[in-house]
């Protein structure tokens, strides 16, 4: 408060309150700047000795007036400077006594707040890991068709785009790989002979995400984008992880094909080549098409989406 000036005068308050006489316990020195104490005994305090020592600043030309017991000016200046020193510990100590308090609730707060993650995976896929550990696949993708019959829901790049609503520059392969990875078990393609059997695998919930033309982020059900022209209604049903097939490439001896790599790749007709496809008798046949794209619902061409499959996982059982 008062610098070395502000210690002097607390020495002098002592000396003026507790001192009636020279050569006590802050007896006054001329032109002598610290003295050392070992002793708290008012008399008898000039011994050295290894014992803890007490420093007191003394300023030249401060003087005391012998024999007093009341205290001078220079002891009501210290008077008032212990006075502010009393005061500024008292609020350092509740200060620092919130700040102890205030650190746990930071820890616990930065704690909770666990960031997402987000591992890439190839070309426009991936992988994402949410805070509740809950993983699931994003492929970057764009509108290619808002009106027509549906085969595809989402197509690889240059391959399927007149019967898709959105297309992926993408390896079908890898999105393959994402799902496994966020825990989806692959099942197998449909089969239409000797007789149909639907597809079958991990339940995969589809979403679209984009930017709508009010400029807000906003997250739909990929179903509100296909619908069924018999009921007018939006499709219901969600898709499963068929797997789709891979081959031997007769183009490329010693290397295997991946079929959804022909543009099939999120299905709403059957297809033995299906990524993903839906678990009920969907012809592929035009004349039997029973999905188109729900226009009014899906924005501009070549608006960017995000397409999200989450792996619905069963918990498992404990085992008695």
């Amino acid at each position: 408060l008062l610098g070395f000036g502000f210690l002097g005068g607390v020495e002098g308050f002592l000396h003026g309150c507790f001192s009636d006489k020279g050569g006590g316990f802050l007896a006054g020195k001329s032109r002598l700047r610290l003295v050392y104490k070992n002793s708290t005994k008012f008399p008898d305090a000039h011994t050295l000795t290894p014992a803890v020592r007490f420093f007191v600043f003394k300023p030249v030309g401060l003087r005391y007036t012998e024999g007093m017991k009341t205290p001078t000016r220079y002891s009501l200046l210290g008077l008032l400077s212990f006075t502010f020193l009393l005061a500024g510990l008292t609020l350092g100590c509740e200060g620092g006594t919130d700040r102890e308090e205030a650190k746990p609730k930071e820890e616990k707060s930065k704690a909770k707040a666990v960031e997402t993650k987000k591992v890439p995976v190839a070309k426009n896929i991936v992988l994402e890991v949410l805070p509740d550990k809950k993983r699931r696949v994003l492929v970057s993708a764009e509108v290619c068709l808002r009106e027509g019959q549906l085969e595809l829901l989402l197509c690889r790049k240059q391959t399927k785009e007149h019967e898709a609503v959105l297309t992926a520059d993408v390896d079908a392969r890898k999105i393959h790989e994402a799902l496994i990875l966020a825990g989806a078990v692959e099942g197998s393609p449909v089969r239409f002979a000797p007789k149909y059997r639907p597809a079958s695998g991990t339940k995969i919930k589809v979403s679209i995400q984009y930017t709508n033309k009010d400029k807000k982020v906003v997250t739909v059900p990929a179903q509100s984008w296909v619908k069924n022209m018999k009921s007018g209604k939006a499709l219901a049903i969600d898709w499963i992880f068929a797997g789709s097939r891979l081959v031997d490439n007769p183009l490329n001896p010693g290397k295997k094909h991946y079929l959804a790599n022909d543009g099939d790749v999120i299905c709403v007709s059957n297809f033995e080549t299906a990524l993903l496809d839906l678990p009920i008798n969907s012809p592929k046949d035009n004349a039997d098409l029973i999905f188109v794209a729900f226009t009014e619902r899906i924005p501009p061409l070549e608006t960017k989406v995000t397409v999200i499959l989450e792996p619905v996982v069963e918990a498992k059982k404990d085992k008695k």
